[in-house]
């Protein structure tokens, strides 16, 4: 499964696109002008724009994250999270920081400035997290979705790299995880459940009554009061805490 990166911000209208092994581009259009630069020729895991628009950073199966300048396409910072591939990349609503969650399930937390890693996060017990999602008030993370039963989605705090919360589908795989746009909610699909807690206490909010094997996307509005799942066979539906969805599209 080829898996195509793209990051874009809106003004000015910046993109940033990989496809595979193929090389990753920067395109910007700018007072009438527009800018192309190759930044590599080689796989790319992921990218995300800066908030301020200026730089951009890619995630690397070489086990490299790099910020480049968006005005010169050049490299400005080369951070070496290890000889694991670098599953994610996420920039800090501040912009001042960065963090790479990588395939030896390590988290580092960098210095977007100097590029000091500030610290490691690390979670005994965990065979797979392959998403991650930084809150938007830059002070926790969300990490999981694994292929192993019983794996659970993680809360962790920026400021001291400790696991605040520990979500899980018990003996279930965490196949879908999504965080709300404010960060109040986390909703996850497994292998039978569709299920919504409250990213500041831990605890269960709801669970959506369902089959979630039939599950092939999520999405959770800005308070949490409406959940979106889209289904195998291209139905979406709109729910809310009742029995039954509020709205069904196909």
């Amino acid at each position: 499964l080829v898996r195509h990166v793209l990051d874009f911000v809106a003004r000015p209208v910046q993109v940033a696109s990989s496809l595979g092994s193929s090389p990753t581009w920067l395109w910007q259009r700018a007072s009438g002008r527009e800018t192309v630069h190759q930044l590599l020729d080689g796989h790319v895991a992921d990218i995300k724009f800066f908030p301020s628009g200026d730089r951009v950073a890619t995630a690397g199966a070489d086990g490299l994250c790099i910020v480049w300048s968006v005005a010169t396409g050049r490299p400005l910072l080369t951070l070496e999270h290890g000889r694991a591939s670098v599953l994610e990349v996420q920039v800090l609503p501040s912009g001042e920081g960065l963090v790479s969650l990588g395939s030896d399930l390590r988290v580092a937390v960098w210095d977007a400035r100097s590029g000091a890693m500030l610290r490691q996060l690390e979670f005994e017990g965990v065979k797979e997290m392959r998403h991650m999602k930084v809150f938007p008030q830059g002070d926790r993370i969300l990490t999981g979705v694994s292929f192993a039963p019983g794996d659970p989605a993680l809360v962790w705090s920026l400021a001291d790299g400790k696991v605040l919360h520990e979500l899980r589908l018990h003996r279930e795989r965490l196949r879908l995880l999504e965080l709300s746009p404010c960060g109040g909610k986390i909703v996850a699909a497994g292998d039978r459940r569709v299920v919504v807690w409250d990213a500041a206490s831990g605890r269960l909010d709801r669970e959506l009554p369902m089959r979630a094997k039939w599950v092939s996307g999520l999405a959770i509005s800005s308070g949490g009061a409406r959940v979106v799942v889209s289904s195998l066979n291209g139905a979406i539906s709109i729910w809310g805490r009742s029995d039954k969805p509020c709205q069904t599209l196909f």
